[in-house]
């Protein structure tokens, strides 16, 4: 028989299919109780033998809740310890940028700390997406310079361009 959806059926229609499925339930309790019946049997037999019983159920956990872990304090924020370690690479994995990073120190408890890494590379300016899975630091962030060294290099232009000028009184 085609099974048919419940909406397009007609009043008496879902009737009957609601005391079709109410005269099921019996039955099924009915086979539910033999089969704890069974159950019971069988758990019986195996503790004679000496084993274990079946699991009781797990219970509700009462009382303080668990405490939560505390957050790891690094010196250094995860972006900069990436654009650190991204320095001398072209580009690396994200697997790779997340021992890397290990191994600088930086601490974390996330279960999952690649994620956290790639949210990361992700969100952050300075790196960008090479290709699927590599990623590089951003061509801005590639060659950082002092505004101080810059000053300093365009006063000497400035200077150098300067020529003595002459009087013109005489």
């Amino acid at each position: 028989m085609a099974r048919v959806a419940l909406k397009q059926l007609s009043l008496a229609q879902l009737q009957r299919e609601l005391t079709r499925r109410q005269g099921a339930l019996p039955r099924l309790q009915k086979k539910r109780k033999k089969l704890v019946a069974a159950l019971q049997k069988v758990d019986n037999a195996i503790a004679a033998l000496g084993g274990a019983a079946a699991p009781k159920k797990a219970r509700v956990r009462r009382g303080r809740p668990l405490r939560k872990a505390k957050r790891a304090k690094n010196k250094q924020s995860l972006g900069e310890v990436l654009a650190k370690v991204l320095q001398g690479a072209k580009s690396m994995k994200i697997v790779d940028l997340t021992k890397a990073v290990k191994r600088r120190g930086y601490k974390s408890k996330a279960k999952n700390f690649r994620l956290i890494v790639n949210q990361a590379l992700v969100k952050d300016k300075r790196f960008r997406s090479v290709r699927r899975g590599r990623y590089a630091l951003s061509k801005a962030a590639r060659a950082p310079v002092k505004r101080a060294a810059v000053k300093k290099a365009r006063r000497k232009k400035v200077t150098a361009k300067k020529a003595p000028v002459a009087s013109a009184t005489g």
